[in-house]
């Protein structure tokens, strides 16, 4: 999971879709919060494309100065029982 954070006046939609377009096979918005009423920060789930790393994603959204900070979060999942 990714978090990224980011003024509020800030159009990331085109950004974003881009962006993950060409790195993901899959992305999707888990949670979208405001912080501090200035900002926003947004959690994505995202299936990376074979030959794209986490660092190589992020380095894409650091190019852009409007993205004020990107956490990379490894969600623990819980085995199911099965009875």
């Amino acid at each position: 999971m990714f978090r990224f954070r980011f003024q509020l006046t800030f159009d990331y939609e085109v950004l974003f879709d881009a962006i993950f377009e060409t790195t993901c096979k899959s992305a999707e918005l888990t949670s979208l919060k405001s912080a501090e009423k200035k900002s926003i920060k947004l959690d994505y789930v995202v299936d990376l494309n074979p030959d794209m790393s986490d660092r190589e994603l992020i380095q894409q959204f650091l190019f852009y100065d409007k993205v004020q900070d990107i956490s990379l979060f490894q969600k623990l999942l819980r085995k199911r029982k099965t009875l």
